[in-house]
């Protein structure tokens, strides 16, 4: 319950996020964010879901996995 509640949490936010802040901050990459890009590039969402409970909280990752997957409830 958790997971879904953060889910769709983090999608809400990160709406919310792009379109508050669109174009005003340059990112920086640092060394988290290029291991949660590589994670994502290599495994996908099931890289980040074995990592979550481990590395990360879960409601981090919950928010992670809404900025970069999509919830398709027509599949």
């Amino acid at each position: 319950m958790g997971v879904y509640f953060f889910f769709m949490g983090g999608q809400y936010v990160s709406r919310w996020w792009t379109n508050r802040f669109h174009g005003k901050k340059k990112k920086k990459f640092t060394r988290g964010n290029r291991f949660l890009i590589r994670v994502k590039s290599r495994y996908g969402l099931y890289g980040l879901a074995f990592i979550t409970p481990c590395i990360i909280s879960i409601p981090f990752g919950s928010i992670i996995a809404a900025r970069y997957f999509s919830l398709s409830l027509t599949d």
